[in-house]
């Protein structure tokens, strides 16, 4: 993958994505603070059904508490609030703003992520301009399970 900034891009070891809901009424402000605590190298706020309001305060707690840790937060789809907040980056998904199309209007060093489900739609984010990608669902998930059979170690190897 191209790197646009090696002094702000990092490859993350481990990307929290979060999921509130999977956390039976627990606060994800918590969750967030916790995993940053712990050195978490990326943390994708995946957050579809928040609304506007809400989503950007979760997002702008996440960036103020990661501002000078190894933590890197991405907003995921909402690239208005990415920039806003001065967050690390946005991750794109199928239904999202293409990454060719982000790629020249974001500031050096500014993460485009893209969700991918094969090696075709991985080879087509690198071209696009894509920092990372995301590929899944790889194992069986609850909240993946609407998408059919996971695609496995094998398909994640290729």
């Amino acid at each position: 993958m191209r790197v646009h900034d090696v002094t702000r891009v990092r490859s993350p070891k481990l990307c929290y994505i979060t999921d509130r809901r999977s956390l039976r009424g627990s606060p994800l402000s918590s969750f967030l603070v916790t995993a940053i605590e712990a050195g978490i190298g990326m943390i994708q706020i995946r957050e579809k059904d928040l609304d506007t309001p809400a989503l950007c305060d979760l997002a702008k707690l996440a960036v103020a508490k990661a501002r000078g840790t190894a933590t890197q937060i991405v907003v995921n789809d909402r690239l208005d609030i990415a920039l806003a907040l001065e967050a690390s980056g946005v991750h794109l998904g199928n239904p999202s703003l293409p990454a060719f199309a982000v790629r020249p209007i974001v500031p050096k060093g500014f993460l485009v992520g893209v969700s991918c489900h094969s090696l075709d739609e991985a080879l087509a984010a690198e071209a696009a301009g894509a920092d990372y990608l995301l590929l899944g669902p790889v194992f069986e998930t609850p909240s993946k399970l609407a998408f059919g059979t996971p695609l496995g170690v094998g398909k994640l190897r290729e």
